[in-house]
């Protein structure tokens, strides 16, 4: 049974998945929305990953091979790790995230 699940599609689903919630980008992501610049707990997308890119620029290249999604957004709702909202502004919206484990 052990050797069919290691085959299986969702051995390796559950590997990348591994992967990704170990990612240095997350890890990161994780630190930024631990201390969120907002009242409310939310923490701006935008904001987060532009620290992250002065941390650790290597962090966010290469999402797409890396983790097989291009958007940010994408990548943090694969992982599970976060809760996500959309703010409707005057001129579009803006994504928040909140880390899962905070709530």
């Amino acid at each position: 049974m052990a050797a069919n699940f290691w085959a299986s599609s969702e051995a390796t689903a559950a590997i990348e998945l591994m992967h990704l919630q170990g990612s240095r980008m997350i890890e990161l992501l994780e630190e930024v929305a631990a201390a969120p610049k907002r009242a409310d707990g939310w923490t701006d997308l935008a904001y987060a990953a532009g620290i992250v890119q002065r941390q650790e620029p290597d962090a966010l290249v290469d999402r797409k091979a890396r983790f097989g999604e291009r958007s940010l957004k994408a990548l943090i709702l694969k992982s599970g790790l976060f809760e996500v909202a959309e703010e409707v502004l005057p001129q579009g919206t803006r994504t928040l995230i909140r880390s899962r484990s905070v709530v």
